[in-house]
């Protein structure tokens, strides 16, 4: 009887098939949990007219590299990371200098800024001697000192500006 069962379970193609497919849904299951290999791509001009250079690998040259990674979801290929180094870092690269552009201009204007509001000052300090004997009316004076605070704020909102783009480059 024990061999009659041996020869049973050997022989019987519907168990043998079933135990293989136990086996092909724990090897998909593994299968599953790995990610595809990244795919990293590299283009480059062989010859650079401009410079007259083969395979010219500096900053005159063009190159362009990629990265892409497909990802499975819920059983789906989707592509889900796609990075080219012409679409990613060179946008980057050029809003960064952008910013330090912009945060240069913002210091140079903050000081004539400054130079104004001084200069201002000063002007307000003279003309309060110059009211008192009587020379320049209250009115004019008060014109003066409603300019140097509409100019105080003008320049604490450019601090501010510039505050926020020293923060953008940090």
């Amino acid at each position: 009887q024990a061999e009659a069962e041996r020869l049973f379970l050997q022989n019987n193609l519907l168990l043998i098939a079933e135990h293989y497919n136990v086996d092909k849904a724990e090897a998909e299951i593994v299968q599953a949990r790995l990610l595809e290999n990244p795919v990293l791509s590299l283009e480059q001009n062989i010859y650079n007219r401009l410079n007259k250079k083969y395979f010219d690998v500096g900053a005159q040259g063009e190159a362009i590299v990629s990265i892409e990674q497909v990802i499975n979801l819920a059983g789906l290929n989707k592509e889900v990371v796609s990075w080219r180094f012409e679409d990613v870092v060179r946008p980057l690269a050029g809003e960064l200098r952008q910013r330090f552009i912009s945060v240069f201009f913002l210091q140079k204007s903050l000081g004539v800024y400054d130079r104004e509001v001084a200069s201002l000052e000063h002007l307000l300090t003279v003309m309060a001697g110059q009211q008192a004997r009587g020379n320049i009316s209250l009115m004019e004076r008060t014109r003066l000192e409603a300019f140097l605070l509409n100019l105080r704020s003008e320049r604490m909102q450019l601090q501010n500006d510039l505050a926020d783009g020293l923060g953008e480059l940090c």
